[in-house]
C-alpha cells in the first residue's frame, strides 16, 4: 500500500521502507521533464484622465486592499484608449490625444521599462474596446466613424499592422469586451445607446460577429471583465452601477444582473483573475474616481468589494492582466527550462533612524507609501549625524553626534526590538558618507577631526572593529555617498568649515585598499545632503549653502566621468536629510526647512527614477519630524531582490506534499495564576508530555488563537486588564517570545478566533467599551499584521464565552454564553456581510472550545461539565451537528487544535484545572476521546492553534531529485572511530588501541551500534570531521603521533578508510569541525598548538594548508560549527595560572588566515568535552573542569547560540550521566555523544541523545556502542549543518 500525501521523518521514510510500506516513485514523481510554474497574479491600470497621462499602475490580486503601485509608463500619454493582453503582455491600443493607431506593449516580467511602442492598428482610433486570447488580441469599433472594424494583433508578430477582422454587426462606439478562449463579447455603445452584444469566434474571426445577449438594458462608456465561464459588464453613463453577467454557455439569453458595484460611474478600467473582477477608476458627477470595486465571481449578487484604490483618481483608462479572459494561470514548463537558482531575499521597506536625542526607528512601507511611517526600533542610544547603510537583512547605523564609533544593527525581520549594538568603527566620527553591498558597509570621510578615513564593516563578522581602507581623494564631512554591487560614490562635503565640495570620489569594493578615484563631479558644490540610487544611477539630493538647495543631481554609472545630471527637484528645499530607496524609487526624508515653522520636516520625497525629470512626490510623513537622520533598505544600492546558491527545483508531486510542522501550540490562561507560558504538541509523539516553548510577551488569559503555515496569533484577552493586543509566535523559531501585532479594533476577551492561509478572524466577545458582550468579528491580515485590524461581519448575535473554527471557505462561531447553541457562518469571500446562522448544536454551549479539519467542525465542553462532542458537517451545515464522543472529563474554559485526522482538547476546568488532553479520532468520532499528553501543569482560560488545523496546508518548496528507495541517507548515519580502553581497566590488564569503526543509525538508535570498517591502523585522541560523503578522522596516537588522515568512504563503510592528506604536521587531543568543502583540525599537541589545519576535500591527498591560528595554545578541546564557521571550545593550556579553559574561538571560514575571533565563552571552564549542534546551535557536553574542593568529570551541556556567540553558553540538558574524553556527532535534529570515563575511572560504552527540541531535559540513553572506550573521534553526514 504506498503511502501517497503526509509528512515524513528521515526516521519514519527509513522504517516505512524497511517494512515494504513505503510509495513506489510512479506514485509520488510525475515524469520529470516538465514543471509548473505561475503566471503573474496582477492586474495593469494604464493612462486615463484627468488630461491625458502615461503613468501604469500596478495591483497584486494577493494583497488587493493595498494602494496599487505605479510601473511602467506607457510611450505616451493617452485616454480613451483599449487593453487586453496574454500571459506575458499587455497591450494598450488607440486613444486620445489623437486619436492614434499607437499599440504600446507591457512587459509583465519587467514592469518599471517604458512600454514598447508595437502594432500599430490599421485605423486611428479612440472609445474603443478590446479582448483576446493567449494568441491574438482583437481591438473593435471606435470613433472617429464610428467603426465597426475589428483588428487583430498576433502576439507572436505583434510589430506588423494589424489586420482587420470581423467586422461586428454594426458600427459604434463607447463599448465594452471580455471573452474566455474561445470567443469574444462586445457589448452597449453607442451611437443608439444599445444593449446589443456581438460574439467573435476566434476559429472563424473574418466572420461578421453573431449578435447575442443582450445586456439587461442598454448603455455605453461601460467597461467589462469575466473568467472561463462568465463575462461581466459594469457601470456605464450615465452613472450606472449594475453589473450585468453574460453567460457564456447560454449566450443567448439576456444577461442576468449581478453586483452592484459600490457606486455608479462610468469610464471605468476592468481586468481581473479566474476569481475576481476589478473595476478601477472611473467618472460620476462627483468627479473622478480612485476607488478599485473587486466582484466575487463565486458570490457576484453581492455588491463589490472596495479595494486598493489606484494611486490617484483616474478615468478613461485601460486595463489588462496575465489572468483575465480565461488565460490560463500556470504553464508547463519543459525539462530544457531553466529556473535561476535564487531565492527571495530582503524586505520592501525603508528604515529611518535617529536625530537629535530620537532613538526611534521609522519604517516606509514601498507598497503604501502614502501612508505614515510606523515607528519601529530604537536605536540603542538617540543621536544625530549618524549614517546608514546595510545588506538583504540588516541596516548598519554607525557614528553620531556626540562623536561616537558604535554601530548599531537592525535586524529587518524583527525590527521592533532594539537594535544589536555592532563594530565599532576604527575611529568616532559623526557626518559621514555610508553606503555598499551585500557583503560590506563602507563609511568615508566625516568629522571630528575631519578625515578622508573609509571604514569598512565585514557583515559576515559584525562585532569586528571595522576595517580602515583606502581613503577618499580628500578630507571632508557632512558628505553623501550611494553605489551599486561593485562601486560606492561619496559626493560634496565640507572640506572644512567654509567651503564645499562638488567631487564625487568612486571607491572600487574589489580592490578597496587604494585612494578613490576622482569621478563626477556634482553640477552644484553642497553638504548637508543625501543620496541613494538603483544598479544604473544615483541621485544626490538636496543640501546647503544657502540659498538651501532642492537640486536632485543624478549620476550614470556607466558614464561617472562625466558631470552629473539635474534632476527633481524635491518638492521643497531642505537640508539635513537622509536617503534610501528600491529599484524603482528613491526616497528622502526628514530634513530642515529653511524660514519655515518647525523648521524641521517630516515629509519624505519620493523620486521615480523611471520619470526622474519632474518633481518629487511628498509620500509618507515619516512619524516625527527630524533632521540630522540616516537612512537603510534592503533593496538600496543594487542589493540583489534575490540571493543565490539556492535552487528553486520545481515541486514534480502527483498529490501534493504537505510539509507544515506536525504539532500544535498551548498558549497562556490561568493555573489559577495568569501564565505566559507556550506550550508545544508534536501530534507524532502525542503520548509524551508537552513541551515549553515561547513565551508571550505578557500572561495572558480569556484569548484566543488562529494561524497560517508560518505563525500562530493570539489576540485579545486579560492580563488581568482587557487588552486588544494580538501576539504572534514564529513557528520556525518558537523558542523566542512572542511579537507583538495587530491590534484589534477594539479591548476584548472572551472571544474566540478561527480563519484561512491570508486572514485571521476574531470574533464576539465581551467589550468594557461596549459594555458587555458583542458582535464585532475582526479580520487580522497576516500580510500587514502590524496594522489595526479592522471590523468586519459581524454576527447575528452579540456573546462571548463562545468557540469558532472553519475550513479554507467559511469560519464556525457556535456556542457562547448564556448556554446558545446557535452557529453563526462566516464567508470569507464575502466578509463584510453579516454571519449566515446556520443548524445549531445539539445543546446550549457555554465555553466550549472547537477545532477540526475541512471536512468537518467538532465543538466540545460546556458551562454545566459537559463531555459530550458535536460534530458539523460543513457540507450540509444547515442541518442540527451530530453527537459524537465523548471526551474523557466534563470539562469547560479550554482550547482546542489539531491537524486533519485529530482534534486535541486541552486542560480546562473539570471543575478544578486540569491538565490532561484528550484526542478525537475524525475516523472514529463516536468513539470516547483518548486520553494523550499531558500539559505541563494544569491549566484553563487558555488559547491553543496549529497549522494543521482547519484545513490549512502548505506545499512543498522543492524536491530536488528522486532518491534512491533502498539507501539509508549519510545524514542518518554517525561513525565512531578508534579508541582505547586503559589497562587500568577491571576487564583489560592491558590498554587496547582499536581501529575499528562503528556506525550508529539515528532511525534505530536504540540497537548495539554495529561495527564496520576499520581505520587501518589503531588511533585514539584522535579527532573527526567530514561532508555528506566522506568522513575524516585524523591525527592521533600512539607514539609515532601520526599525521595521517584517514578517509572513510560513508558509501562503501564496511572497507577500510583510505589513507589522505596527511596534516602539516603530527597532533593529537584536536579538535575537529568543518563545512561541505573544507576540514578544519585546530590546536592539540605535542606542546601547545594554537595552528590550524585545512584539508580540502577536492583535493584530499594533499598536505593540509595552515591556516588560523587560534587566539590561545591549547590541546584537549573539541569542535563543531555550521556552514559558516567553526567554535573551538574549551581546552588545556599551560603553564600556570589557568590550565582549563572555558574559552570558544570562532573561525570564519571566508576569512580563516585571520586569527580566530573569542566568543563565548562556556559556563564554566572545560577540558575533554564533546561538541556537535546544527546550524543554529552549538552543544559542548561532559569533559573534565576545574571546581573549588576539587576536580571533576561533569555532566553539564552547554549551549552556543551561533546567531549571539558573544553571550555566556547557556547551561541545557544534563547528559544522562558524567563522562569525559567522549566525542560527538549527530544531524539536524539530535546530537549523540559516545563512549569516554566516568567518575570512577570506568570506560564507558553507553550513548546519550539530546533532543535539540527539547534540550533542556536530560539526554535519553541509546546505543550502545559495541565496546567500551574512551579518546574515539566521529563524525556524520548530517551534522555541522551539512545539507541534507
Amino acid at each position: 500500500m504506498g503511502i501517497k500525501n503526509d509528512v515524513f521523518g528521515l526516521e519514519q521514510v527509513y522504517r516505512l521502507q524497511v517494512q515494504g510500506d513505503w510509495s513506489a516513485k510512479s506514485d509520488i514523481w510525475l515524469d520529470p521533464g516538465s514543471f509548473t510554474v505561475n503566471h503573474p497574479n496582477t492586474g495593469y491600470f494604464g493612462a486615463g484622465a484627468p488630461g491625458a497621462q502615461s503613468v501604469v499602475e500596478r495591483i497584486d490580486y494577493s494583497n488587493d486592499t493595498a494602494t496599487a503601485s505605479p510601473k511602467g509608463p506607457l510611450s505616451r500619454t493617452a485616454n480613451l484608449l483599449a487593453a487586453t493582453g496574454n500571459s506575458d503582455f499587455g497591450y494598450f491600443g488607440g486613444g486620445t490625444p489623437g486619436p492614434v493607431s499607437i499599440v504600446d506593449r507591457i512587459d509583465y516580467s519587467n514592469d518599471t521599462a517604458t512600454a514598447s511602442a508595437k502594432g500599430p492598428l490599421s485605423r486611428i482610433a479612440n472609445f474603443l474596446a478590446a479582448t483576446g486570447n493567449s494568441d491574438f488580441g482583437y481591438f473593435g469599433g471606435g470613433n472617429p466613424g464610428p467603426y465597426s472594424t475589428v483588428d487583430r494583433i498576433d502576439y507572436s508578430n505583434d510589430t506588423g499592422t494589424t489586420p482587420a477582422k470581423g467586422p461586428l454587426t454594426a458600427a459604434k462606439n463607447a463599448l465594452a469586451a471580455t471573452g474566455n478562449a474561445s470567443f469574444g463579447y462586445f457589448g452597449g455603445g453607442s451611437p443608439a445607446v444599445g444593449s446589443l452584444v456581438d460574439r467573435i469566434d476566434y476559429s472563424n474571426d473574418t466572420a461578421t460577429a453573431s449578435p447575442k445577449g443582450p445586456l439587461s438594458t442598454g448603455r455605453q462608456r461601460l467597461s467589462a471583465t469575466g473568467n472561463a465561464d462568465f463575462g461581466y459588464f459594469g457601470g456605464g453613463f450615465s452613472s450606472i452601477s449594475t453589473v450585468d453577467r453574460i453567460d457564456y454557455s447560454n449566450d443567448t439569453a439576456t444577461a442576468v444582473v449581478k453586483g452592484p458595484l459600490s457606486e455608479g460611474k462610468y469610464t471605468i478600467s476592468a481586468t481581473g483573475s479566474q476569481s475576481f473582477g476589478y473595476f478601477a477608476g472611473g467618472f460620476n458627477p462627483d468627479g473622478s474616481k480612485s476607488t478599485i470595486d473587486r466582484i466575487d465571481y463565486s458570490n457576484d449578487t453581492a455588491t463589490a468589494s472596495p479595494k486598493g484604490p489606484l494611486s490617484s483618481v483616474r478615468s478613461q483608462g485601460a486595463a489588462s492582466s496575465a489572468r483575465a479572459n480565461a488565460l490560463p494561470e500556470t504553464f508547463v514548463a519543459p525539462a530544457s527550462a531553466e529556473r535561476e537558482n535564487v531565492i527571495p531575499q530582503g524586505t520592501d521597506f525603508g528604515y529611518f533612524a535617529g536625530a537629535p536625542s530620537i532613538s526611534t526607528v521609522d519604517r516606509i512601507d514601498y507598497s503604501n507609501d502614502t501612508a505614515t511611517a510606523i515607528a519601529r526600533g530604537p536605536l540603542t542610544v538617540g543621536r544625530s549625524g549618524l549614517v546608514g547603510t546595510g545588506n538583504a537583512d540588516f541596516g548598519y547605523f554607525a557614528g553620531g553626534v556626540a562623536t561616537y564609533s558604535k554601530i548599531d544593527r537592525i535586524d529587518y525581520n524583527n525590527d521592533n526590538v532594539t537594535a544589536v549594538e555592532k563594530g565599532p568603527l576604527s575611529t568616532s566620527r559623526r557626518r559621514m558618507g555610508g553606503t555598499g553591498n551585500s557583503d560590506f558597509g563602507y563609511y568615508g570621510g566625516g568629522s571630528t577631526p575631519v578625515t578622508s578615513i573609509v571604514d569598512r564593516i565585514d557583515y559576515s563578522n559584525d562585532t569586528a572593529t571595522a576595517s580602515p581602507k583606502g581613503s577618499l581623494s580628500a578630507a571632508r564631512y557632512s558628505l553623501a555617498a550611494t553605489g551599486n554591487a561593485n562601486f560606492g560614490y561619496f559626493g560634496g562635503g565640507h572640506p572644512n568649515g567654509s567651503t564645499y565640495a562638488s567631487i564625487v570620489d568612486r571607491v572600487q569594493y574589489s580592490n578597496d585598499t587604494v585612494t578613490a578615484l576622482v569621478k563626477g563631479p556634482l553640477s552644484l558644490a553642497r553638504s548637508q545632503f543625501s543620496a541613494t540610487g538603483n544598479a544604473d544611477f544615483g541621485y544626490f539630493a538636496g543640501g546647503v549653502p544657502s540659498p538651501v538647495i532642492s537640486l536632485v543631481d543624478r549620476i550614470d554609472y556607466s558614464n561617472d566621468t562625466a558631470t552629473a545630471v539635474e534632476k527633481g527637484p524635491l518638492s521643497v528645499q531642505r537640508y539635513a536629510t537622509a536617503a534610501t530607496g528600491n529599484s524603482s524609487s528613491g526616497y528622502f526624508g526628514g530634513g530642515f526647512y529653511p524660514g519655515l515653522s518647525p523648521s524641521f520636516a517630516s515629509i519624505v520625497d519620493r523620486v521615480d527614477y523611471s520619470s526622474d525629470t519632474s518633481t518629487a512626490s511628498p509620500k509618507g510623513p515619516l512619524s516625527q519630524a527630524r533632521h540630522d537622520l540616516a537612512a537603510s533598505s534592503s533593496r538600496a544600492n543594487a542589493i540583489p531582490l534575490k540571493a543565490p546558491g539556492v535552487s528553486e527545483t520545481p515541486i514534480r508531486f502527483s498529490d501534493s506534499f504537505n510539509l507544515s510542522p506536525q504539532v500544535g501550540y498551548i498558549a497562556g490562561g490561568r493555573s489559577p495564576a495568569y501564565v505566559s507560558t507556550v506550550q508545544r504538541i508534536d501530534y507524532s509523539n502525542d503520548t509524551a508530555t508537552a513541551v515549553e516553548k515561547g513565551p508571550l510577551s505578557q500572561s495572558k488569559a480569556y484569548s484566543d488563537g488562529t494561524s497560517n503555515d508560518s505563525f500562530g496569533y493570539f489576540g485579545g484577552g486579560r492580563t488581568p486588564t482587557t487588552r486588544s493586543t494580538v501576539e504572534r509566535i514564529d513557528y520556525s523559531n518558537d523558542t523566542r517570545a512572542a511579537v507583538l501585532k495587530g491590534p484589534l479594533s477594539q479591548e476584548v476577551y472572551w472571544l474566540a478566533a478561527t480563519g484561512t492561509d491570508s486572514f485571521g478572524y476574531f470574533g464576539g466577545g465581551t467589550a468594557p467599551a461596549a459594555p458587555g458582550a458583542v458582535t464585532t468579528v475582526d479580520r487580522v491580515d497576516y500580510s500587514n499584521d502590524e496594522s489595526a485590524a479592522p471590523s468586519k461581519g459581524p454576527l447575528t448575535v452579540a456573546r462571548y464565552g463562545l468557540a469558532a473554527t472553519g475550513n479554507a471557505n467559511f469560519g464556525y462561531f457556535g456556542g457562547g454564553n448564556p448556554l446558545l447553541s446557535i452557529v453563526d457562518r462566516i464567508d470569507y469571500s464575502n466578509d463584510t456581510a453579516t454571519a449566515s446562522p446556520k443548524g445549531t448544536l445539539t445543546v446550549g454551549r457555554s465555553y466550549p472550545a472547537a477545532t477540526g479539519n475541512s471536512n468537518f467542525g467538532y465543538f466540545a465542553g460546556s458551562q454545566g461539565q459537559l463531555s459530550s462532542v458535536d460534530r458539523i458537517d460543513y457540507s450540509n451545515d444547515t442541518a442540527t451537528a451530530s453527537p459524537k464522543g465523548p471526551l474523557n472529563n466534563e470539562t469547560r474554559i479550554f482550547a482546542a487544535t489539531g491537524n486533519q485526522n485529530f482534534g486535541y482538547f486541552t486542560g480546562g476546568r473539570a471543575p478544578g484545572y486540569i491538565s490532561s488532553i484528550d484526542r478525537v479520532d475524525y475516523s472514529n468520532d463516536t468513539a470516547t476521546a483518548s486520553p494523550k499528553g499531558p500539559m505541563v501543569g494544569p491549566r484553563s482560560y487558555h488559547m491553543a492553534t496549529s497549522v494543521r488545523e482547519e484545513g490549512l496546508t502548505v506545499s512543498a518548496p522543492s524536491i530536488v531529485s528522486n532518491v534512491p528507495v533502498q539507501k539509508i541517507p549519510t545524514s542518518l548515519l554517525g561513525y565512531f572511530s578508534g579508541g582505547y580502553q586503559p589497562s587500568n581497566s577491571p576487564s583489560f590488564p592491558s590498554t587496547l588501541i582499536y581501529s575499528s569503526v562503528s556506525r550508529i543509525d539515528y532511525s534505530n538508535d536504540t540497537t548495539t551500534v554495529p561495527a564496520r570498517g576499520s581505520l587501518g591502523t589503531p588511533a585514539f585522541v584522535h579527532a573527526g570531521t567530514g561532508n555528506a560523503d566522506f568522513g575524516y578522522h585524523a591525527g592521533g596516537k600512539p607514539n609515532p603521533q601520526p599525521s595521517t588522515v584517514h578517509r572513510i568512504d560513508y558509501s562503501n563503510d564496511t572497507a577500510t578508510a583510505s589513507p589522505k592528506g596527511p596534516l602539516s604536521s603530527t597532533r593529537y587531543d584536536a579538535g575537529a569541525t568543518g563545512n561541505s568543502d573544507f576540514g578544519y583540525f585546530t590546536g592539540g599537541s605535542p606542546g601547545n598548538k594554537s595552528s590550524v589545519d585545512r584539508i580540502d576535500y577536492s583535493s584530499d591527498t594533499s598536505t593540509a594548508s595552515p591556516k588560523g591560528p587560534l587566539s590561545l595554545p591549547r590541546h584537549s578541546l573539541s569542535a563543531t560549527g555550521n556552514q559558516s564557521f567553526g567554535y573551538n571550545i574549551g581546552g588545556y593550556n599551560f603553564p600556570a595560572p589557568v590550565y582549563v579553559r572555558s574559552t570558544i574561538d570562532r573561525i570564519d571560514y571566508s576569512n580563516d588566515t585571520a586569527t580566530a575571533v573569542e566568543k563565548g565563552p562556556l559556563s564554566v571552564q572545560r577540558e575533554q568535552t564533546g561538541s556537535t549542534g546544527n546550524a543554529d546551535f552549538g552543544y559542548a557536553a561532559g569533559g573534565y573542569n576545574v571546581v573549588p574542593g576539587g576536580n571533576n568529570w561533569v555532566s553539564l551541556i552547554d549551549r552556543i547560540d551561533y546567531s549571539n556567540d558573544t553571550a555566556t553558553a547557556s547551561p541545557k540538558g544534563p547528559l544522562s550521566r558524567t563522562r569525559g574524553f567522549g566525542c560527538a556527532t549527530g544531524d539536524i535534529s539530535f546530537g549523540y555523544f559516545g563512549g569516554g570515563e566516568g567518575n570512577n575511572n570506568e570506560n564507558l560504552s553507553a550513548l546519550d541523545r539530546l533532543d535539540y527540541s527539547n534540550d533542556t531535559t536530560t539526554t535519553v540513553d541509546k546505543g550502545p556502542l559495541s565496546h567500551s572506550l574512551r579518546s574515539s573521534a566521529a563524525s556524520s553526514g548530517g551534522a555541522n549543518a551539512l545539507p541534507q
